[in-house]
């Protein structure tokens, strides 16, 4: 039987290796999905954990698996990487809320959580809590006479807040207000979260992987040294010299649109050459929210060949289809 190597660690051997989906399967389960069979199944383990399970799970791309059913979970709990604010106007804005799956359509509903916002003397801005969130800093950090206001949700919902602060010894003061607020059927919503290294990480696995599907798993090729910089990356964690520019960037638009100002749904994977035909270039979307551009072989020193592939992957359909180029495209 003939000797396998991984692409990414170099291990190698004569037992077969596990099928390891270009796009992890946890942005989705399609017809005719893409695999690839040339990383070993130790690399195959260290990926699930320590580079999908984030970039899944408290991320922008991590809504996007909410929207489409992909993740049943809630998203922005007290405590998670990723956070959850209203946007409205008034008395809840900069309010967390949690996002959850919506019943019918491709929306997303959003619950309110108990809360309690604090704004100093003289100031405008109000700084929101959530029960676990209340400790010794935010103490320290309003004067005494500091106003306050809870998000009630439901009768004694409050109880909690007002004995955190009070361990605290932060008064809430006996007199209170009640107001009640109508909640449209539509909020706006701002998410943030941490962007670890791990999600570039995540990110370009996913562009090199692509590149072993469109190079027929051709490891002579993909063991080449023009790529240990992006193997070492996503292996190890290693980034380029400081004098070289990220593997990982951000791009502006999405990839492609429909003919209506709405983006087209679904995950876009693109590979070929740069335009000055020197480096091999990848561009990847999920969800055609964020887009990421990753130099997979920054002046590649072997010879030239041709590459230009590209494959959309349908959340609503469920199926993988190559995309087209009906011109010269060229992935600056």
């Amino acid at each position: 039987m003939k000797k396998i190597t991984c692409i990414y660690c170099r291990a190698s051997g004569h037992r077969k290796f596990p099928a390891e989906h270009v796009v992890p399967r946890a942005f989705g389960n399609f017809r005719h999905n893409l695999t690839i069979r040339c990383v070993c199944s130790s690399c195959n383990s260290y990926f699930s954990e320590h580079l999908e399970l984030y970039f899944a799970r408290q991320t922008l791309e991590a809504a996007g698996r909410l929207r489409y059913g992909m993740r049943k979970e809630s998203l922005g709990r007290p405590g998670e990487a990723l956070t959850c604010r209203s946007r409205e106007s008034g008395v809840l804005y900069g309010a967390k809320v949690i996002l959850k799956p919506a019943t019918t359509g491709a929306d997303l509903n959003v619950e309110y959580l108990p809360q309690v916002a604090i704004s100093r003397l003289g100031n405008d801005e109000w700084d929101w809590y959530a029960e676990n969130e209340l400790d010794r800093s935010v103490a320290e950090k309003y004067p005494p006479g500091s106003r306050i206001k809870f998000l009630v949700i439901a009768p004694g919902s409050d109880r909690p807040l007002r004995e955190r602060l009070a361990s605290l010894g932060i008064r809430t003061g006996l007199r209170s207000s009640v107001q009640t607020i109508s909640i449209g059927p539509r909020v706006t919503a701002r998410l943030t979260y941490e962007f670890r290294n791990s999600i570039s990480r995540c990110v370009a696995k996913i562009a090199f992987n692509y590149l072993a599907y469109a190079m027929d798993e051709n490891t002579e090729l993909l063991l080449r040294r023009d790529f240990d910089a992006i193997r070492f990356f996503v292996r190890g964690g290693i980034q380029p010299g400081p004098e070289k520019p990220s593997a990982v960037q951000f791009m502006a638009r999405p990839m492609l649109a429909r003919d209506t100002r709405e983006p087209a749904c679904g995950h876009f994977l693109t590979v070929g050459w740069d335009s000055s035909q020197t480096s091999i270039v990848s561009q990847v979307t999920i969800y055609n929210i964020l887009s990421y551009r990753i130099v997979l072989a920054p002046s590649f020193s072997g010879v030239w060949f041709d590459l230009i592939r590209g494959h959309h992957f349908d959340v609503e359909q469920k199926t993988v289809l190559p995309l087209r180029f009906t011109r010269l495209w060229l992935p600056d």
